[in-house]
């Protein structure tokens, strides 16, 4: 799966590309746990960003009732 997020600076596809090499949750928590929290944020950030791309992937987002449920799925995490 192609994922594709636009605007990105160097700092922020540097750290997409640290999560894409990460093999597992164990790994990624690992890691996270090393960052300055500035850099925790930018992560939040592009998880949450690569979330919406993903389900923007699967989702049919001209039907109302389908976003009102995703947005719904969303608030619940």
């Amino acid at each position: 799966m192609d994922i594709r997020i636009d605007g990105l600076n160097d700092e922020q596809c540097r750290l997409l590309d640290c999560i894409w090499a990460i093999d597992d949750k164990e790994e990624f928590k690992s890691w996270y746990c090393t960052l300055p929290y500035r850099t925790m944020q930018e992560v939040e950030t592009l998880l949450e960003l690569l979330r919406y791309e993903m389900m923007e992937r699967y989702l049919d987002m001209d039907s109302l009732s389908t976003a009102r449920a995703y947005i719904d799925n969303i608030r619940s995490w």
